[in-house]
Protein backbone atom coordinates (compact mmCIF):
# COMPACT_ATOMS: atom_id res chain seq x y z
CA UNK A 1 0.00 0.00 0.00
CA UNK A 2 1.16 3.51 -0.69
CA UNK A 3 1.50 5.60 2.50
CA UNK A 4 0.21 9.18 2.69
CA UNK A 5 2.39 11.57 0.65
CA UNK A 6 4.81 14.11 2.16
CA UNK A 7 3.77 17.71 2.48
CA UNK A 8 3.84 19.40 -0.94
CA UNK A 9 6.27 22.06 -2.08
CA UNK A 10 4.59 25.37 -1.39
CA UNK A 11 6.25 27.09 -4.36
CA UNK A 12 3.81 27.49 -7.20
CA UNK A 13 5.06 25.72 -10.33
CA UNK A 14 4.86 27.02 -13.89
CA UNK A 15 2.21 25.46 -16.09
CA UNK A 16 3.98 25.47 -19.43
CA UNK A 17 3.18 22.74 -21.97
CA UNK A 18 5.88 20.69 -23.76
CA UNK A 19 6.42 20.04 -27.43
CA UNK A 20 8.02 16.60 -27.02
CA UNK A 21 8.06 13.54 -24.77
CA UNK A 22 10.35 14.35 -21.87
CA UNK A 23 11.12 11.09 -20.13
CA UNK A 24 14.20 11.91 -18.11
CA UNK A 25 14.80 10.91 -14.51
CA UNK A 26 12.41 12.10 -11.85
CA UNK A 27 14.02 13.32 -8.63
CA UNK A 28 10.77 12.67 -6.76
CA UNK A 29 10.91 8.93 -6.14
CA UNK A 30 7.67 6.98 -5.72
CA UNK A 31 6.35 7.57 -2.22
CA UNK A 32 5.49 4.00 -1.43
CA UNK A 33 6.76 0.84 0.15
CA UNK A 34 9.36 -1.17 -1.73
CA UNK A 35 7.44 -4.07 -3.22
CA UNK A 36 9.36 -7.30 -3.38
CA UNK A 37 8.90 -9.62 -6.32
CA UNK A 38 7.18 -12.93 -5.67
CA UNK A 39 6.09 -15.71 -7.98
CA UNK A 40 4.08 -17.98 -5.68
CA UNK A 41 0.49 -18.63 -6.65
CA UNK A 42 -2.42 -17.36 -4.60
CA UNK A 43 -4.80 -19.76 -6.30
CA UNK A 44 -4.85 -23.48 -6.89
CA UNK A 45 -6.10 -23.00 -10.43
CA UNK A 46 -3.98 -21.42 -13.14
CA UNK A 47 -5.18 -20.13 -16.49
CA UNK A 48 -3.82 -21.36 -19.77
CA UNK A 49 -0.43 -19.85 -20.54
CA UNK A 50 -0.52 -17.10 -23.15
CA UNK A 51 2.48 -15.24 -24.53
CA UNK A 52 1.52 -12.80 -27.27
CA UNK A 53 4.10 -10.93 -29.26
CA UNK A 54 4.51 -7.57 -27.55
CA UNK A 55 5.81 -4.51 -29.35
CA UNK A 56 8.00 -2.31 -27.18
CA UNK A 57 7.77 0.62 -29.58
CA UNK A 58 6.11 3.72 -28.17
CA UNK A 59 4.71 6.43 -30.41
CA UNK A 60 4.14 9.96 -29.10
CA UNK A 61 1.13 11.75 -30.55
CA UNK A 62 1.86 13.61 -33.73
CA UNK A 63 -0.17 16.61 -34.86
CA UNK A 64 0.44 15.54 -38.46
CA UNK A 65 -1.30 12.19 -38.08
CA UNK A 66 -3.30 10.96 -41.05
CA UNK A 67 -7.07 11.17 -41.23
CA UNK A 68 -7.37 7.41 -40.79
CA UNK A 69 -5.34 7.45 -37.58
CA UNK A 70 -7.56 10.19 -36.19
CA UNK A 71 -10.62 7.91 -36.27
CA UNK A 72 -8.90 4.68 -35.22
CA UNK A 73 -9.59 3.79 -31.62
CA UNK A 74 -6.31 4.14 -29.69
CA UNK A 75 -5.08 4.03 -26.09
CA UNK A 76 -2.57 6.52 -24.67
CA UNK A 77 -0.78 6.30 -21.34
CA UNK A 78 1.52 8.46 -19.25
CA UNK A 79 2.89 8.84 -15.73
CA UNK A 80 4.58 6.32 -13.45
CA UNK A 81 5.70 3.09 -15.07
CA UNK A 82 7.63 1.22 -12.37
CA UNK A 83 6.06 -2.15 -13.22
CA UNK A 84 5.19 -1.71 -16.90
CA UNK A 85 1.71 -0.37 -16.12
CA UNK A 86 1.85 2.04 -19.08
CA UNK A 87 1.74 -0.96 -21.41
CA UNK A 88 4.78 -0.11 -23.53
CA UNK A 89 6.88 -3.15 -22.67
CA UNK A 90 9.38 -1.18 -20.56
CA UNK A 91 9.48 0.71 -17.26
CA UNK A 92 10.32 4.25 -18.40
CA UNK A 93 7.80 6.79 -17.19
CA UNK A 94 6.23 9.19 -19.68
CA UNK A 95 5.25 12.82 -19.14
CA UNK A 96 3.15 13.22 -22.27
CA UNK A 97 0.58 10.83 -23.78
CA UNK A 98 2.21 7.98 -25.67
CA UNK A 99 0.23 5.60 -27.85
CA UNK A 100 0.23 1.96 -26.74
CA UNK A 101 1.22 0.13 -29.90
CA UNK A 102 0.02 -3.21 -28.53
CA UNK A 103 -3.57 -1.91 -28.69
CA UNK A 104 -3.52 -1.09 -32.40
CA UNK A 105 -6.27 -3.00 -34.18
CA UNK A 106 -7.73 -4.48 -30.99
CA UNK A 107 -10.66 -2.04 -30.80
CA UNK A 108 -10.41 -1.34 -27.08
CA UNK A 109 -13.75 -0.37 -25.49
CA UNK A 110 -12.88 -0.02 -21.80
CA UNK A 111 -9.80 1.10 -19.86
CA UNK A 112 -9.03 0.71 -16.15
CA UNK A 113 -6.08 1.84 -14.05
CA UNK A 114 -5.32 0.60 -10.54
CA UNK A 115 -2.49 1.32 -8.16
CA UNK A 116 0.26 0.28 -10.56
CA UNK A 117 -1.55 -2.01 -12.96
CA UNK A 118 -3.63 -1.50 -16.10
CA UNK A 119 -6.51 -3.52 -17.55
CA UNK A 120 -8.02 -3.12 -21.02
CA UNK A 121 -11.06 -4.68 -22.69
CA UNK A 122 -11.54 -5.29 -26.41
CA UNK A 123 -14.87 -5.34 -28.22
CA UNK A 124 -14.56 -9.12 -28.50
CA UNK A 125 -14.45 -9.46 -24.72
CA UNK A 126 -10.73 -10.13 -24.39
CA UNK A 127 -9.13 -8.64 -21.25
CA UNK A 128 -5.52 -7.50 -21.32
CA UNK A 129 -3.46 -6.60 -18.25
CA UNK A 130 0.00 -5.35 -17.31
CA UNK A 131 1.88 -4.05 -14.29
CA UNK A 132 2.07 -4.77 -10.58
CA UNK A 133 0.51 -8.12 -9.72
CA UNK A 134 1.80 -9.19 -6.30
CA UNK A 135 -1.76 -9.83 -5.07
CA UNK A 136 -3.03 -11.32 -8.34
CA UNK A 137 -4.84 -8.18 -9.49
CA UNK A 138 -3.98 -8.87 -13.13
CA UNK A 139 -5.89 -12.16 -12.93
CA UNK A 140 -3.09 -14.25 -14.43
CA UNK A 141 -3.30 -17.06 -11.87
CA UNK A 142 -0.10 -16.15 -10.03
CA UNK A 143 1.56 -13.21 -8.30
CA UNK A 144 4.34 -12.68 -10.82
CA UNK A 145 4.52 -9.18 -12.22
CA UNK A 146 3.29 -8.62 -15.76
CA UNK A 147 5.82 -6.35 -17.52
CA UNK A 148 3.94 -6.20 -20.83
CA UNK A 149 0.28 -6.29 -21.79
CA UNK A 150 -0.99 -9.83 -22.21
CA UNK A 151 -4.36 -11.47 -22.68
CA UNK A 152 -5.81 -12.76 -19.41
CA UNK A 153 -7.09 -16.22 -20.20
CA UNK A 154 -9.08 -16.54 -16.98
CA UNK A 155 -11.50 -13.83 -18.15
CA UNK A 156 -12.27 -15.55 -21.46
CA UNK A 157 -15.78 -16.85 -21.93
CA UNK A 158 -17.37 -14.76 -19.19
CA UNK A 159 -18.72 -12.04 -21.50
CA UNK A 160 -16.96 -9.18 -19.73
CA UNK A 161 -18.36 -5.77 -20.69
CA UNK A 162 -16.83 -3.50 -18.07
CA UNK A 163 -13.57 -3.38 -16.08
CA UNK A 164 -13.10 -1.43 -12.87
CA UNK A 165 -9.87 -0.70 -11.04
CA UNK A 166 -9.36 2.84 -9.88
CA UNK A 167 -8.13 5.30 -7.31
CA UNK A 168 -5.01 3.36 -6.37
CA UNK A 169 -6.73 0.05 -5.61
CA UNK A 170 -4.89 -3.25 -5.98
CA UNK A 171 -7.86 -5.33 -7.05
CA UNK A 172 -9.82 -5.63 -10.28
CA UNK A 173 -13.56 -5.99 -10.85
CA UNK A 174 -15.28 -7.14 -14.02
CA UNK A 175 -18.98 -6.90 -14.92
CA UNK A 176 -20.35 -9.37 -17.47
CA UNK A 177 -23.15 -9.04 -19.99
CA UNK A 178 -25.36 -11.07 -17.63
CA UNK A 179 -24.73 -8.61 -14.81
CA UNK A 180 -22.37 -10.87 -12.87
CA UNK A 181 -19.47 -9.42 -10.88
CA UNK A 182 -16.07 -11.11 -10.86
CA UNK A 183 -13.14 -9.88 -8.73
CA UNK A 184 -9.48 -10.67 -8.17
CA UNK A 185 -6.46 -9.20 -6.40
CA UNK A 186 -5.76 -7.72 -2.97
CA UNK A 187 -8.29 -8.74 -0.34
CA UNK A 188 -6.90 -7.90 3.13
CA UNK A 189 -10.20 -6.32 4.24
CA UNK A 190 -12.69 -8.37 2.24
CA UNK A 191 -12.93 -5.89 -0.63
CA UNK A 192 -13.31 -8.74 -3.16
CA UNK A 193 -16.64 -9.74 -1.61
CA UNK A 194 -16.01 -13.50 -1.34
CA UNK A 195 -16.48 -13.88 2.41
CA UNK A 196 -12.77 -14.16 3.22
CA UNK A 197 -9.54 -12.15 3.26
CA UNK A 198 -7.61 -14.31 0.83
CA UNK A 199 -5.98 -12.67 -2.17
CA UNK A 200 -7.38 -14.00 -5.43
CA UNK A 201 -5.12 -14.39 -8.48
CA UNK A 202 -7.88 -15.73 -10.76
CA UNK A 203 -11.18 -13.82 -11.19
CA UNK A 204 -13.90 -15.28 -9.00
CA UNK A 205 -17.65 -14.75 -9.18
CA UNK A 206 -19.22 -13.01 -6.20
CA UNK A 207 -21.80 -15.68 -5.46
CA UNK A 208 -23.96 -13.57 -3.14
CA UNK A 209 -24.72 -11.19 -6.03
CA UNK A 210 -25.60 -13.94 -8.50
CA UNK A 211 -29.33 -13.15 -8.23
CA UNK A 212 -28.80 -9.50 -9.22
CA UNK A 213 -27.75 -7.68 -12.34
CA UNK A 214 -24.80 -5.49 -11.38
CA UNK A 215 -24.85 -2.16 -13.21
CA UNK A 216 -22.07 -0.14 -11.65
CA UNK A 217 -19.05 -0.74 -9.43
CA UNK A 218 -16.76 1.68 -7.65
CA UNK A 219 -13.76 0.65 -5.58
CA UNK A 220 -10.85 2.06 -3.69
CA UNK A 221 -7.93 0.41 -1.94
CA UNK A 222 -9.92 -1.32 0.80
CA UNK A 223 -13.62 -1.18 -0.03
CA UNK A 224 -16.12 -1.54 -2.86
CA UNK A 225 -19.64 -0.23 -3.55
CA UNK A 226 -21.93 -1.96 -6.07
CA UNK A 227 -25.23 -0.75 -7.56
CA UNK A 228 -27.61 -3.21 -9.21
CA UNK A 229 -30.25 -2.89 -11.90
CA UNK A 230 -33.17 -3.13 -9.46
CA UNK A 231 -31.85 -0.18 -7.44
CA UNK A 232 -30.25 -2.17 -4.65
CA UNK A 233 -26.81 -1.01 -3.52
CA UNK A 234 -24.22 -3.02 -1.59
CA UNK A 235 -20.99 -2.29 0.24
CA UNK A 236 -18.15 -4.58 1.32
CA UNK A 237 -14.60 -4.37 2.62
CA UNK A 238 -13.09 -1.97 5.12
CA UNK A 239 -15.53 0.06 7.18
CA UNK A 240 -13.71 1.57 10.15
CA UNK A 241 -14.89 5.08 9.24
CA UNK A 242 -18.36 4.08 8.10
CA UNK A 243 -17.37 4.17 4.42
CA UNK A 244 -19.84 1.35 3.66
CA UNK A 245 -22.78 3.47 4.83
CA UNK A 246 -24.19 0.73 7.07
CA UNK A 247 -24.54 2.76 10.26
CA UNK A 248 -21.63 1.02 12.02
CA UNK A 249 -17.88 0.59 11.59
CA UNK A 250 -17.53 -3.19 11.19
CA UNK A 251 -15.83 -4.57 8.08
CA UNK A 252 -17.94 -6.72 5.75
CA UNK A 253 -16.46 -9.62 3.81
CA UNK A 254 -19.54 -10.07 1.60
CA UNK A 255 -21.78 -7.54 -0.17
CA UNK A 256 -24.13 -6.06 2.42
CA UNK A 257 -27.21 -4.00 1.45
CA UNK A 258 -26.99 -0.29 2.22
CA UNK A 259 -30.61 -0.08 3.31
CA UNK A 260 -30.57 3.70 3.57
CA UNK A 261 -31.00 3.82 -0.21
CA UNK A 262 -33.93 1.40 -0.44
CA UNK A 263 -36.43 2.80 -2.93
CA UNK A 264 -33.94 5.30 -4.37
CA UNK A 265 -32.78 5.30 -7.96
CA UNK A 266 -28.97 5.24 -7.99
CA UNK A 267 -27.37 7.54 -10.54
CA UNK A 268 -23.67 7.20 -9.73
CA UNK A 269 -21.35 5.94 -7.00
CA UNK A 270 -17.74 6.74 -6.10
CA UNK A 271 -15.22 5.50 -3.54
CA UNK A 272 -12.33 7.41 -2.01
CA UNK A 273 -9.69 5.91 0.25
CA UNK A 274 -11.94 6.02 3.32
CA UNK A 275 -15.13 7.70 2.06
CA UNK A 276 -17.93 7.11 -0.44
CA UNK A 277 -20.42 9.19 -2.44
CA UNK A 278 -23.77 8.22 -3.95
CA UNK A 279 -25.79 10.34 -6.40
CA UNK A 280 -29.53 9.58 -6.35
CA UNK A 281 -32.45 10.01 -8.73
CA UNK A 282 -34.35 12.30 -6.38
CA UNK A 283 -31.47 14.77 -6.62
CA UNK A 284 -28.33 15.53 -4.70
CA UNK A 285 -25.38 13.56 -3.36
CA UNK A 286 -25.09 11.52 -0.18
CA UNK A 287 -21.69 11.06 1.47
CA UNK A 288 -20.38 8.80 4.23
CA UNK A 289 -17.09 7.74 5.77
CA UNK A 290 -14.02 9.69 6.83
CA UNK A 291 -14.22 13.47 6.60
CA UNK A 292 -10.91 14.75 7.99
CA UNK A 293 -10.22 16.87 4.90
CA UNK A 294 -13.82 17.79 4.15
CA UNK A 295 -14.06 15.14 1.42
CA UNK A 296 -17.71 14.56 2.34
CA UNK A 297 -18.58 18.19 1.64
CA UNK A 298 -20.14 18.35 5.11
CA UNK A 299 -19.31 20.50 8.14
CA UNK A 300 -18.22 19.56 10.81
CA UNK A 301 -15.49 17.14 9.91
CA UNK A 302 -16.23 14.01 11.95
CA UNK A 303 -16.80 10.73 10.08
CA UNK A 304 -20.32 9.73 9.05
CA UNK A 305 -21.46 6.13 9.47
CA UNK A 306 -24.81 6.85 7.79
CA UNK A 307 -25.25 8.54 4.40
CA UNK A 308 -25.68 12.32 4.81
CA UNK A 309 -26.70 14.69 2.05
CA UNK A 310 -23.98 17.06 0.85
CA UNK A 311 -25.41 20.45 1.79
CA UNK A 312 -22.38 22.72 1.88
CA UNK A 313 -23.19 24.30 -1.48
CA UNK A 314 -26.50 25.72 -2.66
CA UNK A 315 -25.64 24.56 -6.17
CA UNK A 316 -25.64 20.91 -5.04
CA UNK A 317 -28.68 20.92 -2.74
CA UNK A 318 -31.37 22.19 -5.09
CA UNK A 319 -32.70 18.70 -5.82
CA UNK A 320 -30.96 18.59 -9.18
CA UNK A 321 -29.67 15.20 -10.32
CA UNK A 322 -25.85 15.01 -10.33
CA UNK A 323 -24.92 12.67 -13.20
CA UNK A 324 -21.24 12.14 -12.35
CA UNK A 325 -19.25 11.96 -9.14
CA UNK A 326 -15.64 10.93 -8.55
CA UNK A 327 -13.30 10.52 -5.58
CA UNK A 328 -9.57 10.74 -5.14
CA UNK A 329 -8.01 9.42 -1.96
CA UNK A 330 -9.15 12.44 0.06
CA UNK A 331 -11.00 14.72 -2.35
CA UNK A 332 -14.26 14.60 -4.31
CA UNK A 333 -15.65 15.88 -7.60
CA UNK A 334 -19.25 16.43 -8.71
CA UNK A 335 -20.43 17.15 -12.26
CA UNK A 336 -23.79 18.80 -12.87
CA UNK A 337 -25.96 18.31 -15.96
CA UNK A 338 -25.03 21.78 -17.22
CA UNK A 339 -21.37 20.70 -17.45
CA UNK A 340 -20.10 22.61 -14.40
CA UNK A 341 -17.82 20.86 -11.91
CA UNK A 342 -17.57 21.22 -8.13
CA UNK A 343 -14.77 19.96 -5.87
CA UNK A 344 -14.14 19.58 -2.16
CA UNK A 345 -11.69 17.98 0.26
CA UNK A 346 -7.91 17.80 0.37
CA UNK A 347 -6.04 20.14 -1.94
CA UNK A 348 -2.34 20.17 -1.08
CA UNK A 349 -1.41 19.33 -4.67
CA UNK A 350 -4.08 21.49 -6.29
CA UNK A 351 -6.33 18.48 -6.94
CA UNK A 352 -9.45 20.61 -6.40
CA UNK A 353 -8.56 22.80 -9.40
CA UNK A 354 -9.49 26.03 -7.60
CA UNK A 355 -6.29 27.95 -8.40
CA UNK A 356 -4.83 27.48 -4.93
CA UNK A 357 -3.69 24.76 -2.56
CA UNK A 358 -6.21 25.38 0.20
CA UNK A 359 -8.56 22.57 1.09
CA UNK A 360 -12.31 23.09 1.07
CA UNK A 361 -14.88 21.46 3.37
CA UNK A 362 -17.75 22.57 1.15
CA UNK A 363 -18.20 22.09 -2.61
CA UNK A 364 -16.79 24.92 -4.70
CA UNK A 365 -17.20 25.40 -8.43
CA UNK A 366 -14.10 25.01 -10.58
CA UNK A 367 -14.39 28.30 -12.43
CA UNK A 368 -11.71 27.39 -14.99
CA UNK A 369 -14.03 24.66 -16.35
CA UNK A 370 -17.26 26.69 -16.31
CA UNK A 371 -17.40 27.35 -20.06
CA UNK A 372 -16.04 24.02 -21.28
CA UNK A 373 -19.15 21.77 -21.15
CA UNK A 374 -17.59 18.93 -19.17
CA UNK A 375 -19.19 15.51 -19.68
CA UNK A 376 -17.04 13.24 -17.51
CA UNK A 377 -14.84 13.56 -14.43
CA UNK A 378 -12.48 11.08 -12.82
CA UNK A 379 -9.66 11.12 -10.35
CA UNK A 380 -6.45 9.39 -9.43
CA UNK A 381 -5.33 9.46 -5.83
CA UNK A 382 -4.10 13.05 -5.96
CA UNK A 383 -4.86 14.26 -9.49
CA UNK A 384 -8.10 14.98 -11.31
CA UNK A 385 -9.27 14.76 -14.93
CA UNK A 386 -12.18 16.23 -16.87
CA UNK A 387 -13.38 15.26 -20.36
CA UNK A 388 -15.30 17.77 -22.45
CA UNK A 389 -18.19 16.96 -24.76
CA UNK A 390 -15.93 17.67 -27.72
CA UNK A 391 -13.32 15.17 -26.54
CA UNK A 392 -10.68 17.46 -25.00
CA UNK A 393 -8.99 16.48 -21.73
CA UNK A 394 -8.17 18.80 -18.82
CA UNK A 395 -5.98 17.78 -15.88
CA UNK A 396 -4.88 19.20 -12.54
CA UNK A 397 -3.35 18.14 -9.23
CA UNK A 398 -0.26 16.11 -8.39
CA UNK A 399 2.19 15.52 -11.23
CA UNK A 400 5.30 14.01 -9.64
CA UNK A 401 5.54 11.31 -12.33
CA UNK A 402 4.06 13.20 -15.25
CA UNK A 403 0.59 11.75 -14.68
CA UNK A 404 -0.98 14.99 -15.92
CA UNK A 405 0.52 14.44 -19.38
CA UNK A 406 1.61 18.06 -19.90
CA UNK A 407 5.34 17.40 -20.27
CA UNK A 408 6.54 18.42 -16.80
CA UNK A 409 6.50 17.07 -13.27
CA UNK A 410 5.12 20.30 -11.81
CA UNK A 411 1.84 20.15 -9.93
CA UNK A 412 -1.08 22.18 -11.31
CA UNK A 413 -3.77 23.80 -9.16
CA UNK A 414 -5.72 25.04 -12.20
CA UNK A 415 -7.05 22.75 -14.97
CA UNK A 416 -4.69 22.54 -17.95
CA UNK A 417 -5.59 21.11 -21.33
CA UNK A 418 -3.47 18.25 -22.63
CA UNK A 419 -2.44 20.00 -25.81
CA UNK A 420 -0.65 16.90 -27.09
CA UNK A 421 -4.14 15.44 -27.61
CA UNK A 422 -5.56 18.43 -29.48
CA UNK A 423 -5.91 16.41 -32.68
CA UNK A 424 -7.54 13.46 -30.93
CA UNK A 425 -11.05 12.90 -29.59
CA UNK A 426 -10.96 11.38 -26.12
CA UNK A 427 -13.77 8.92 -25.39
CA UNK A 428 -12.73 7.64 -21.95
CA UNK A 429 -10.27 8.73 -19.27
CA UNK A 430 -9.13 6.84 -16.19
CA UNK A 431 -6.46 7.33 -13.56
CA UNK A 432 -4.51 5.05 -11.25
CA UNK A 433 -2.28 6.06 -8.39
CA UNK A 434 0.34 7.87 -10.47
CA UNK A 435 -0.59 6.99 -14.06
CA UNK A 436 -3.32 7.95 -16.52
CA UNK A 437 -4.95 6.25 -19.52
CA UNK A 438 -6.97 7.85 -22.32
CA UNK A 439 -9.02 6.06 -24.99
CA UNK A 440 -9.47 8.02 -28.22
CA UNK A 441 -11.54 7.48 -31.34
CA UNK A 442 -14.07 9.06 -33.68
CA UNK A 443 -16.29 11.91 -32.37
CA UNK A 444 -19.42 9.84 -33.05
CA UNK A 445 -17.89 6.65 -31.66
CA UNK A 446 -19.81 4.84 -28.92
CA UNK A 447 -17.93 3.04 -26.15
CA UNK A 448 -20.38 1.31 -23.85
CA UNK A 449 -22.83 4.06 -22.91
CA UNK A 450 -20.44 6.84 -23.87
CA UNK A 451 -20.96 8.82 -27.04
CA UNK A 452 -19.88 12.31 -28.00
CA UNK A 453 -22.90 12.78 -30.25
CA UNK A 454 -25.39 15.32 -28.94
CA UNK A 455 -25.09 18.20 -26.55
CA UNK A 456 -26.32 16.64 -23.33
CA UNK A 457 -25.48 12.96 -23.26
CA UNK A 458 -26.14 12.14 -19.62
CA UNK A 459 -28.22 9.03 -19.00
CA UNK A 460 -29.89 9.81 -15.71
CA UNK A 461 -31.62 6.43 -15.63
CA UNK A 462 -28.27 4.76 -15.14
CA UNK A 463 -24.86 6.09 -15.97
CA UNK A 464 -23.38 2.73 -16.90
CA UNK A 465 -25.64 1.18 -19.49
CA UNK A 466 -23.56 -1.52 -21.15
CA UNK A 467 -25.94 -2.07 -24.07
CA UNK A 468 -24.33 -1.14 -27.35
CA UNK A 469 -20.87 -2.41 -26.51
CA UNK A 470 -21.77 -5.72 -28.10
CA UNK A 471 -24.34 -6.58 -30.71
CA UNK A 472 -24.89 -9.90 -28.94
CA UNK A 473 -28.32 -10.00 -27.28
CA UNK A 474 -28.16 -9.96 -23.49
CA UNK A 475 -29.92 -12.65 -21.52
CA UNK A 476 -32.33 -11.47 -18.84
CA UNK A 477 -31.46 -12.64 -15.37
CA UNK A 478 -34.28 -13.53 -13.04
CA UNK A 479 -34.06 -11.82 -9.68
CA UNK A 480 -34.50 -14.66 -7.21
CA UNK A 481 -34.66 -12.48 -4.11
Amino acid sequence: MNPPPPEPNQNQPPYGLPTSDESGSDDDQPNQETKSSSNHSHSSSSPTSFSPSISTTTTPISSSASTNSLTEREVYSFGQNSYGELGHGHTEERRVPVRIEFCRGKNIVCIAAGNEHTCLLSDTGVVYAAGYNDSGQCGTGNSGRVPSLQAVESFRGHGVVKLISSNGCEHTSAVTEDGELWTCGYNARGQLGHGNKTHQSVPRLIESLRAYRVKHVSCSYYHSIVACEDGKIFGFGRNDYGQLGLGHNEDKLRPTPITFFNGQRIIDIACGQYHSLVSVGSGGIFAFGKNDYGQLGIVPNEPKWHPVMVTGSEALQSGEIIPRIACGYYHSLALKKDGTVFSFGRNDYGQLGLGNNEGSRVPKQIDALSTLAIREVTSGCYHSIALTRTGSVYVWGRNNHGQLGIGTTDDCNTPSRIDALIHKTALQVTAGFYHTLILTGSPDDEVGSLSLSGVNNFNTNNNNNYNGMYSKKKKKKKNLL
